[in-house]
């Protein structure tokens, strides 16, 4: 449904929002509408094949590979009335969501000949001025120099992401709304101590409301440096860095080039990182709880004889300050 400044209408059955709903409004619903009216026959064999996924009513293997394939394009198919309506209709709110909702199935210069048509009380919108940004800010690609930029930590202290250039720079992009992040930052925080000390991690919250960044924060227990700007989905640095999907990750080398981008959760984050670093971990922090079998006396890690195993070392900067604040519960909300 379309909220316009304009009398609205809404019929449906209780059961059947989805299929049977008539909602009347003002221009921005028409064009829904007629989205909706072509999707409506896909939108059917979705569902069926959505149910014959669900409740495997298929034989075998194969036939459960061309149903998954079938769902795909369906799928498909339904969407590219939705992205095409708003590639031809682009002077609506509704649309202009829509392009930016989906702008990287869109070449940039389409985009660009797009906007050029746009009028400006759309253009100037919030969602209108994210899609401008986009199309005029290089990207960050794989193999290519990582893009700087400032933010604010969780501390309320400034940011800046070429600060760390020199050694290798982990970034993670989260929210506190998703599940994957939170476990992917719980993983990081029980594992810390495995990392070698020349990688620098970054969590970079995408939430709006600082209280909920706040609260996950600590209940993940992210000490290292945590930044955001509060901005979502319209964060100039989530367009920087094409997120589209979280959680996802980048891996910045010596020499400030991206090596690796890293796409939703992957439970052997860990080692991937060990591997791409090339680096083993020498030395235990204090403070961090040790991962290995062996425990922690006065601040040497020893094994089950006694026997020291790795050097031990203050936590460093920023790491210590983050650290002791976080357990004290100290940090400047």
């Amino acid at each position: 449904m379309q909220v316009e400044n304009v009398p609205i209408k809404f019929k449906s059955k209780i059961n059947h929002f989805q299929q049977e709903a008539i909602v009347k409004g003002g221009y921005e619903q028409d064009l829904a509408n007629e989205v909706r009216r072509l999707q409506r026959p896909y939108q059917i064999l979705i569902d069926n094949a959505f149910d014959s996924l669900v409740n495997k009513k298929y034989e075998d293997e194969s036939m459960l590979e061309k149903l998954g394939n079938r769902y795909n394009e369906l799928l498909d198919k339904s969407h590219s009335f939705y992205v095409n309506s708003a590639i031809k209709n682009p002077n609506s709110f509704y649309s202009i969501d829509a392009l930016f909702r989906n702008r990287l199935s869109i070449p940039i210069d389409s985009l660009k000949q797009i906007l050029e048509n746009v009028d400006s009380k759309y253009r100037e919108s919030v969602k209108g001025k994210a899609i401008m940004d986009y199309v005029s800010n290089q990207k960050v690609e794989v193999g290519k120099p990582f893009i700087d930029f400032n933010t604010k930590t969780i501390e309320g202290d400034d940011f800046q992401l070429s600060t760390m250039k020199g050694k290798y720079i982990f970034i993670h992009f989260w929210s506190s709304g998703c599940a994957y992040c939170r476990k992917e930052n719980r993983l990081l925080s029980e594992n810390f101590n495995k990392l070698p000390d020349s990688i620098i991690l970054v969590s970079f919250s995408l939430d709006k409301k600082r209280e909920n960044w706040v609260s996950s924060s600590l209940k993940d227990s992210i000490f290292w440096y945590n930044v955001s700007d509060l901005k979502g989905d319209l964060s100039s640095t989530k367009l920087l860095y094409d997120v589209q999907a979280l959680p996802v990750s980048f891996l910045i080398d010596r020499n400030g080039i991206v090596v690796e981008k890293i796409l939703g959760y992957d439970e052997n984050l860990i080692e991937i990182l060990l591997q791409q670093t090339n680096e083993n971990k020498d030395i235990c922090y204090e403070g961090v709880q040790p991962t290995s079998l062996c425990h922690v006396i006065g601040c040497s890690l020893v094994d089950e004889e006694g026997t020291p195993i790795v050097e031990t070392r203050p936590l460093p900067q920023p790491y210590r300050q983050a650290e002791t604040k976080f357990h004290n519960h100290q940090l400047n909300w």
